[in-house]
């Protein structure tokens, strides 16, 4: 199933500070549950050739890698009270635009 970038953020109205982080690592389990089914479903695609398999492993922990470095630099000014909802917040945005890459690219050979 592809990905939908939500048309509206369900965590806009969250009444306060915890409710908004809640909010948050519910959004990124979720997305980053959708990531991890579309990196297994690049290695099953390529089940016959263990190099290529190799490769995608490889792309997907430097894309990870690549994740946490970037939001550490895009949420290093919000280091105080509300970080972990900008923090999730990054690895959520992130993560869905990934999913539109991994799907943009499903059909090449």
């Amino acid at each position: 199933t592809e990905p939908t970038p939500p048309r509206s953020d369900a965590c806009a109205n969250a009444a306060e500070e915890t409710a908004l982080t809640a909010c948050r690592v519910k959004q990124f389990r979720g997305i980053e549950r959708q990531r991890v089914l579309a990196e297994q479903k690049r290695l099953t695609m390529a089940q016959d050739d263990q190099e290529l398999q190799a490769s995608i492993k490889e792309a997907a922990a430097a894309w990870v890698a690549f994740r946490g470095a970037e939001c550490k630099v895009l949420t290093s000014e919000n280091r105080g009270s509300g970080f972990d909802a900008y923090w999730n917040y990054c690895l959520v945005r992130l993560t869905e635009q990934r999913l539109v890459d991994l799907s943009k690219n499903a059909d090449l050979p």
